[in-house]
């Protein structure tokens, strides 16, 4: 019987180079475009004088979501339904508990509940929500426009709250 390789050994030793060479090179440009990224957004926030709390929660947030928005949508496109929710849940859970806890390691942060309450609201309420469309086992265009239309109720909070 032959025996199955997997998918790293069956790559030639050039290839290999070739992408290990591709993710560093790759993981150099996210370490200096977040450096980056971080700056000009406290840079904006200070002459918009806003702040950066409602910066980092959209304009950052959003920048930084764009390359999940894009997979989870090429997911879709090719019926890849398991693809595009894995990275979407995914995503949120390594951004809570990876991120927050290694940036929290590194340096506390600071956070009062009162600071924070409406967004854990938002959270529950997606959460459940979404809980329902996944026990259906589908989510159809007008809960698609139910999901934009809460981010924009969220958005719409936040200015109010953090005004402009």
């Amino acid at each position: 019987m032959r025996k199955r390789l997997v998918l790293w050994e069956r790559i030639k030793p050039f290839r290999k180079g070739k992408i290990m060479l591709t993710v560093l090179v790759c993981l150099a440009g996210v370490l200096i475009s977040g450096n980056y990224t971080v700056d000009s957004a406290a840079n904006v926030a200070r002459l918009a004088g806003v702040t950066e709390w409602l910066i980092g929660s959209t304009i950052v947030a959003a920048g930084t979501s764009l390359p999940e928005t894009v997979v989870s949508i090429i997911a879709a496109k090719k019926k890849e339904m398991g693809i595009s929710i894995g990275n979407i849940v995914g995503s949120n859970y390594f951004n809570i508990l990876w991120i927050l806890g290694f940036a929290s390691m590194l340096k506390p942060l600071s956070a009062s509940f009162q600071a924070i309450a409406i967004d854990l609201l938002f959270l529950f309420v997606i959460t459940i929500w979404f809980q329902f469309d996944l026990m259906k086992g589908k989510i159809n265009k007008i809960e698609g426009i139910g999901y934009v239309s809460l981010y924009i109720i969220y958005l719409l909070y936040l200015t109010k709250n953090f005004p402009i």
